[in-house]
């Protein structure tokens, strides 16, 4: 292979890259507007691999032009366009590095903004158990105290002193008085329970 030959291959193989460095830009910025980590941080890996690669092939296309004798000026000027290229590759990778650090602290927030609404979540149903259970603790002991109040005014009543009770003034009864004749019994307790039931005392008070 002879020395022009060499030249223009290593030319080709640069514009082939070169190619595919400006078909692999310019799919930057609809895989940014996805917003999918995965996908941007591939595609980043991508145009830095094919970047490099631009980068390698042009310093040979320069390293052989200097030695069949160019000056620096024509190798400066050759390499102008391409350095247009790289520059604008440069740029798109920086956006994409600033949209996924971007994204990921997004995801980040929304994490931190689920973990927090889960938290504050947990914290109103304790507090809702905690309530619930200090009103059923509350009833329970209003239901207690309404049970032994109950319980005490029972007591109460029947540790009353019969005396109290036996010493009330009782109104006058008129009960026929038995005449001893056994034949006549039934017919004066019959009377008797009649003179007794319409009085106006108490059972108890009655047959004390």
């Amino acid at each position: 292979m002879t020395e022009g030959s060499e030249d223009v291959k290593l030319v080709a193989d640069l514009n082939a890259k070169l190619k595919l460095l400006k078909f692999t830009r310019d799919k930057t910025g609809s895989i940014t507007t996805g917003s999918i980590i995965t996908a941007m941080e591939r595609h980043l890996k991508a145009l830095n691999t094919v970047l490099d690669d631009v980068d390698g092939l042009r310093r040979n296309v320069e390293q052989s032009k200097f030695e069949r004798g160019e000056e620096p000026e024509a190798v400066a000027e050759w390499g102008a366009e391409l350095d247009g290229e790289i520059g604008k590759t440069d740029e798109a990778i920086t956006a994409l590095k600033n949209a996924i650090t971007e994204v990921r602290s997004n995801q980040i927030g929304r994490e931190r903004e689920k973990e927090h609404a889960l938290k504050e979540k947990e914290r109103e149903e304790q507090l809702l158990f905690e309530k619930r259970k200090f009103e059923l603790k509350l009833e329970y002991e209003q239901k207690l105290d309404e049970t032994r109040k109950s319980q005490g005014q029972g007591h109460a009543q029947e540790s009353k002193p019969l005396k109290t009770r036996v010493n009330s003034k009782l109104p006058e009864l008129k009960i026929t008085k038995f005449n001893g004749s056994a034949s006549n019994w039934l017919t004066f307790w019959n009377k008797f329970e009649a003179e007794i039931d319409k009085s106006d005392l108490a059972p108890t008070t009655k047959f004390a």
